[in-house]
């Protein structure tokens, strides 16, 4: 049964990861945390999540893929409750980012290797890789991993993911010599790289294109037409994808 995620329950889980950002980082000293806890960025992630939620299975187990500091364990948590087996992994050490890990519960796996994943082939019906596959040294073996670890049909789940074109990293990159992403990709590009893997897209966008389901209003819904129709493909700073796994010789 598709998980329909309203209003006013996006708030809600906006206020909750608000207030999970509050207690990890109190004095505002890790500067990742303090960018990504910001309210815009926080509007973005959960409208992402209300997007890819609908596609989850009732129940299952569900991978949070290179959780970092597990935001979307969190979402599944509060969203799911104990219907889901959340299992996590990422490079930390998981007493890292302790309060996250204690609202969400995961099965925390700390990785060693940078391909391999430590799961049984099959076991997860859904893999969620939030901000991942542009930071993982081998792009395509990474995602024949996540292949091997899904059921068949299994669904996997790319968020933020940087766009070719985006005026973002170009700035970052060329005007402010910022980080920027070494990776990034079109949305045909991504596509090709996912259905090689095994992985075939059945919904693909960019995240200013997503529904504003925090913040939706009649006027805002408007605006949302309207930016549909004119918004240059440049400003789309990150893509994101839903595919589902098929078996490839």
């Amino acid at each position: 049964m598709a998980v329909l995620i309203q209003r006013t329950q996006a708030r809600e889980l906006v206020a909750l990861l608000e207030r999970l950002f509050a207690a990890q980082n109190p004095t505002g000293a890790d500067a990742y945390l303090k960018e990504h806890a910001r309210r815009k960025v926080v509007d973005t992630h959960v409208n992402g999540f209300c997007w890819y939620a609908r596609h989850l299975p009732a129940t299952g187990a569900v991978l949070d893929w290179g959780s970092h500091h597990g935001p979307d364990s969190c979402l599944l948590r509060a969203t799911f409750g104990e219907a889901l087996d959340i299992h996590a992994c990422d490079f930390s050490e998981d007493s890292t980012f302790s309060r996250f890990r204690a609202y969400a519960r995961p099965i925390y796996t700390q990785l060693s290797d940078i391909v391999r994943l430590p799961y049984e082939a099959q076991q997860f019906d859904a893999v969620i890789g939030s901000g991942v596959l542009e930071h993982v040294a081998m792009d395509y073996e990474s995602l024949r991993e996540i292949h091997r670890v899904l059921k068949p049909g299994g669904l996997f789940v790319v968020t933020f993911y940087p766009y070719e074109y985006s005026l973002h990293e170009w700035w970052l990159r060329r005007v402010r010599k910022q980080h920027f992403h070494e990776r990034r990709s079109t949305s045909r590009a991504l596509e090709i790289l996912l259905k090689r893997a095994g992985l075939v897209p059945f919904e693909m966008t960019s995240h200013i294109l997503l529904p504003d389901v925090v913040n939706d209003s009649s006027l805002k819904r408007v605006r949302r037409a309207i930016r549909r129709r004119i918004t240059p493909r440049f400003r789309a700073p990150t893509l994101c994808a839903l595919s589902r796994k098929v078996q490839v010789m």
